[in-house]
């Protein structure tokens, strides 16, 4: 077999696949691994090489799921600081195992904690801790035994469909618990650099770059040559990195394979230059083997310097791997040495497979493996003439500028459906921008940094003049992005696509670059058959496609159900409803008061984009606190909205003028509601029943009890079913709501206030007499909701509780006559539901 990697790979992946998504004990698994390798020995014994190469593939596959058995089911240790009970804050010590993550306005810290001080008492623990410290600097560094105050709590998922896995995402790093340290200034460290002299030594040259680039750049230039030397991208302005963001050009910034992969073809370059100065060398031996092997030692001494992150260490093994190619003399064999490379990760680390980074770096290259010898154009001499003197400096430029257009394309070609079902976007100017930015940036502007690096182990002057021209070209740089992203369709957002739909994207790019091949190169030898193959696996695809987005569209509009999704979004209120004909409304969009996590773009969007939703009808801003408000800011600011409907009241706040201002900047259609107004939407009819017309302009309206009770009541009827959208009113609004006689009756009841004891009047649940009742509420939240005695109110009832915290994202459908079924996102399956442990 030419490329044996790729099979033994292969199986490794897709143990750690079922190992992940199946929980099989151990003693089965090495039962099985037993049983497979003696039937390994046997079939070797006996030269079955069918059977050999079975039994072989099937070991790695349970080795897989061995591997990953450990970082995602194994217990704890009984000293492990999960298991110590919820407290206030306790005293935490620990030493810094990573280099700090520092972001725009937070450093997260992993440490690794040695003892906790309960009651005034120290108890000794183990496992590690993931710190979040409001603020960037000054914050500890790697090697430091620090001391704080802090309370843990273990992390928690928003459970929606389309949600990103937090909780497993840290399980796969060793991280069971949490906590956030609002000042910075509670962090006391013990002792700097608790660490070994290497490690010292490592981040005293660090500190001396931070401070000459600091020093002698402007401080947008100097933000991104830190990036681009160190690895520390916090620095970098946000308006900067939405410029390489929307041109895909962000890669550049990140230290990762494409920056030590340049690194080290340019220290090859450079020891060959040297070696060739020996003429005895190149006698008798390999000047380009020599300088593979002699530059994979810088190579590791700046990936120490660039932090020794995950993408860093991965890239440096990875070119480790194919320096011992090379002196191997299998450099040209790149699949197999992609696939060791890859297994070699995973061997070590299995959890990196779930890593995005990971996935880019390694399907950017097999596509360039694969697009690139295919459709390189052919630069053999063509005339007499270049036959005598050889091919014209003209073609060979032409060759080279069509070479790197190429790769470019295909690496882009090969990150579509990772940074498609990841990130939700798509760059239209992702080709021009790495065009222009990669021999900028990525070319010169790295070996400049490599520049700077050895200056500064010598002399601080020259270090000074490179850091002035990296920041020139920087600057250019900018500007160059700049002017790219402000075009209109630089970078859009698309709904995530489904595993089917990447197979099919995949078979046409393959089909497709199979049959340029037989354009470009026009080989007689290639069999005709192949070429026809190709050929339909091409138009297949693309018949699928047009199918695909037919069913969409047409499923989408031919809907005959009302469809309700009460979102889960922690502490705050959003719900989704979807309409018979395809109309769509987003009624609230939740957010945390701190504004420090976006919501909308976190929660809110990946839900939207997983339903295939990128535009909406109508959104409702029932009242503008955080927790319904900033939620709909990247709603509005990324997805095509028709209309929105809102009390009117005007607050000072940063985030409401920002939502005014997107309205008119989008030009979103604004109507303010009040009660006695009726809208027809689609077949369904909304009802506004809060506020009163007279109190829209009430003079005090940054008092909490005004904005809480001029929320709109949104009562919604399709058929003979209704839902009740109450806000956050108190019981005051609910007794007037009783007095006027407004049709308040409901099937379905959104939880006034979620569930504060100064809402959910006993009348006022009698007249709305609702058979559901959904909580929108944060698992253990500081403010007690649902209160306890509101809980057993609704019990009393006879009403069926449901709740975001304890079952996810909620779900309730109906077909006009009656309530058709109730699913929740961690209870999928209807039976399950019903039985699902709702405690009130």
């Amino acid at each position: 077999m030419q490329t044996p990697f790729i099979p033994i790979a292969a199986s490794f992946i897709i143990g750690i696949i079922i190992g992940s998504s199946l929980q099989i004990p151990n003693s089965h698994l090495w039962g099985a691994l037993i049983a497979t390798l003696i039937l390994l020995t046997v079939a070797i014994l006996n030269k079955f090489k069918t059977a050999t190469f079975s039994a072989l593939c099937l070991s790695l596959m349970l080795l897989g799921s061995l591997a990953i058995n450990p970082y995602l089911y194994m217990p704890p240790d009984p000293i492990h600081v999960v298991n110590l009970p919820e407290t206030p804050p306790i005293g935490l010590e620990g030493v810094v195992i990573e280099v700090p993550e520092r972001g725009a306005e937070k450093t997260d810290l992993v440490i690794q904690a040695t003892h906790v001080v309960q009651n005034g008492v120290g108890v000794k623990v183990t496992g590690k801790v993931l710190l979040s410290v409001n603020g960037v600097e000054p914050m500890p560094r790697y090697g430091d035994f620090i001391r704080t105050r802090v309370k843990l709590k273990q992390p928690h998922n928003f459970n929606n469909p389309g949600r990103f896995d937090y909780e497993r995402f840290l399980r796969l790093k060793g991280i069971l618990v949490r906590g956030y340290i609002e000042d910075p200034a509670e962090i006391i460290v013990i002792r700097h650099l608790h660490a070994n002299l290497f490690d010292i030594t490592i981040e005293r040259f660090r500190d001396q770059l931070r401070y000459l680039i600091r020093h002698n750049a402007p401080q947008r230039e100097a933000a991104v040559l830190i990036a681009m030397v160190l690895g520390e991208q916090h620095e970098i302005q946000k308006d900067i990195q939405t410029y390489f963001n929307r041109t895909g050009t962000t890669h550049i910034l990140a230290i990762s394979g494409f920056n030590i992969g340049i690194v080290y073809m340019i220290f090859i370059a450079l020891c060959t230059f040297l070696l060739k100065l020996s003429k005895k060398l190149l006698l008798h031996g390999n000047a380009l083997k020599c300088a593979v092997v002699l530059s994979a030692f810088p190579v590791i001494l700046y990936a120490f310097i660039a932090g020794m992150g995950m993408s860093v260490l991965r890239a440096t093994l990875m070119i480790l791997i194919l320096a011992v190619a090379v002196v191997w003399g299998r450099d040209r064999d790149l699949p197999n040495t992609l696939c060791l490379a890859g297994l070699a990760i995973l061997a070590g680390y299995p959890p990196a497979l779930f890593d995005i980074s990971f996935q880019l770096s390694f399907v950017t290259v097999a596509a360039i493996i694969f697009i690139v010898p295919k459709l390189t154009w052919p630069i053999s001499p063509s005339s007499p003439v270049e036959k005598l003197h050889g091919i014209s400096r003209s073609r060979r430029v032409a060759h080279t500028f069509y070479l790197f257009v190429l790769v470019t394309t295909a690496a882009t070609l090969g990150a579509i459906p990772l940074t498609t079902r990841y990130f939700n976007t798509f760059s239209l100017t992702v080709l021009a921008g790495n065009l222009l930015l990669i021999p900028l940036m990525g070319y010169i502007v790295t070996f400049l940094s490599i520049g700077i690096i050895l200056f500064a182990l010598i002399s601080t002057a020259p270090t000074i003049w490179v850091i002035k021209l990296a920041a020139l070209l920087i600057r250019i740089s900018i500007a160059i992005v700049e002017r790219l992203s402000s075009l209109s369709f630089a970078s859009i957002y698309v709904a995530t696509p489904t595993v089917l739909e990447i197979v099919f994207y995949v078979l046409l790019v393959i089909a497709t670059v199979l049959i340029g091949e037989r354009i470009i190169r026009r080989d007689p030898t290639t069999p005709f058959w192949k070429f026809r193959i190709a050929v339909a696996t091409a138009l297949a695809s693309t018949l699928f496609f047009v199918v695909d987005g037919i069913t969409i569209h047409v499923s989408t509009h031919q809907q005959k159900k009302l469809i309700v999704t009460y979102l889960d979004v922690a502490q705050g209120s959003a719900s989704f409803v979807r309409l018979p004909g395809g109309k769509t409304i987003l009624i609230d969009g939740g957010g945390f008061f701190n504004g420090r996590f976006d919501i909308g773009r976190n929660v809110l969007a990946p839900f939207l984009w997983h339903e295939k939703i990128t535009a909406i009808d109508t959104v409702v801003l029932t009242h503008p606190h955080p927790d319904h408000l900033y939620g709909l800011i990247f709603i509005l600011q990324n997805f095509a909205v028709r209309e929105v409907f809102s009390n009117g009241q005007v607050i000072d706040d940063e985030q409401y003028v920002l939502f005014r201002r997107i309205m008119s900047e989008e030009k979103i259609a604004h109507r303010v509601m009040h009660a006695g107004q009726t809208i027809a939407i689609g077949p369904a009819i909304m009802s506004i029943d809060n506020p009163l017309p007279k109190r829209r302009s009430a003079a005090s309206l940054d008092a909490d009890d005004d904005l809480n009770d001029n929320s709109l009541v949104v009562r919604l009827s399709y058929g003979r079913v209704s839902f009740l959208f109450p806000g956050d009113i108190s019981s005051a609004v609910e007794a007037r709501l009783l007095k006027q006689h407004w049709n308040i009756r409901a099937d379905i009841l959104l939880a006034p206030h979620h569930g504060s004891r100064f809402s959910n009047s006993l009348p006022f649940l009698k007249r709305v007499h609702p058979q559901i009742a959904v909580f929108s509420c944060g698992r253990d939240n500081v403010f007690g909701l649902p209160h306890q005695e509101i809980l057993k109110r609704y019990a009393a009832l006879g009403i069926d509780i449901r709740r975001t915290d304890q079952e996810g994202a909620i779900t309730i459908e109906t077909d006009r006559k009656r309530i058709t079924s109730v699913t929740s996102f961690l209870y999928p399956d209807a039976e399950a539901n019903k039985l699902a442990p709702i405690t009130p």
